[in-house]
């Protein structure tokens, strides 16, 4: 906080818990008096039942960015996700696949049938991403095989990097 205010900077949360509203237990969101002094971008917008992809996190981190900036300011990303700040410092383009409950609950039925059917499928598919994975990921399992099977490519054709659109500086 001390150089958010030494630098005149505005803050942009990249936490994918910090996003929901009402869900202020155990996501340690800057207490609102600060976030009045400072700025905070990406904290309580959603309700907890909404669905709030890495692309939507993209596409409105660049519009708070440029809003930032254009306000002669400098835009601070802190915390949180992994795959949300990578969207932003290493450019990815993400495949639109809005999460698909019917989908998600098959693979669940059929991993509970089949102890290690997710690893399997994923391994045929897309043996890049699933090297990466730990066989018992379910989460993250289901996801690569549910943007495969919505959209058509895998997880490592659909995330590819583009040029970075501006300087940033990763402390």
């Amino acid at each position: 906080m001390l150089l958010a205010k030494d630098i005149k900077s505005e803050i942009i949360s990249a936490d994918s818990r910090q996003i929901f509203k009402y869900m202020n237990i155990g996501t340690d969101k800057v207490p609102l008096e600060i976030r009045k002094e400072i700025p905070h971008y990406q904290i309580d917008i959603i309700d907890p039942d909404q669905t709030y992809t890495a692309g939507q996190w993209k596409q409105n981190t660049q519009k708070y960015i440029e809003q930032i900036q254009t306000s002669e300011k400098l835009p601070i990303i802190v915390g949180g996700t992994g795959l949300y700040i990578d969207t932003i410092y290493k450019n990815f383009s993400l495949p639109e696949s809005a999460p698909n409950r019917e989908l998600r609950k098959q693979l669940e039925e059929k991993e509970a049938q089949e102890a290690g059917y997710l690893y399997k499928e994923l391994s045929k598919i897309d043996p890049e991403e699933a090297q990466k994975m730990h066989p018992n990921s379910t989460r993250y399992l289901i996801r690569a095989l549910e943007i495969f099977y919505t959209t058509g490519k895998t997880k490592t054709e659909g995330f590819f990097q583009q040029a970075v659109q501006q300087p940033l500086l990763l402390l």
